[in-house]
């Protein structure tokens, strides 16, 4: 109810001595203003996920859990050059998420986010349960093996765990 303002929707939140107008006024077929909406400002691409996801949270997982992973922050290597492998699955596994210790019985999700390029594999990384792998839409990256590939994926889920 705090975007409503003398009975209208307008974007956002908004200074109480703001007088809605059809540029801050939020209608079905019309653009709010007159920005392109291709690339943002001081970023690499136009999507909106890399700023706004890290904005968001997990509920009930404490406030310091971090929900969204950008691999880059993680030393992945988008050059293509180096194996990538290590450093993708230490942000699915960040923040305590673990396979083989817990079980797979966290709770806790995760976005594993992928930017622009190209990320060498050279064993499987382990996409663990409740996590998503998301790449940049407007400028998708690219995933590639290793000429010398080990394992049976370059993504697997649901690993076998030895008496587990």
């Amino acid at each position: 109810m705090e975007n409503l303002l003398s009975g209208r929707v307008v974007r956002g939140s908004y200074d109480r001595d703001l007088t809605p107008t059809a540029k801050n006024t939020l209608h079905h077929n019309h653009k709010i203003d007159e920005r392109s909406p291709h690339k943002l400002p001081g970023r690499e691409s136009g999507y909106w996920l890399p700023t706004l996801a890290a904005l968001g949270s997990q509920p009930l997982a404490g406030s310091d859990y971090k929900f969204y992973r950008n691999v880059l922050g993680y030393k992945a290597d988008n050059s293509g050059n180096n194996d990538a492998t290590e450093a993708i699955n230490a942000a699915v596994q960040d923040d305590n998420r673990r396979d083989k210790e817990c079980g797979n019985s966290f709770t806790q999700g995760a976005i594993i986010y992928f930017p622009a390029g190209t990320y060498k594999i050279c064993s499987p990384v382990i996409q663990l349960y409740y996590t998503q792998f998301i790449g940049d839409a407007t400028n998708p990256p690219t995933i590639k093996g290793c000429d010398n590939f080990t394992g049976i994926a370059l993504f697997d889920t649901d690993p076998y765990i030895p008496g587990g």
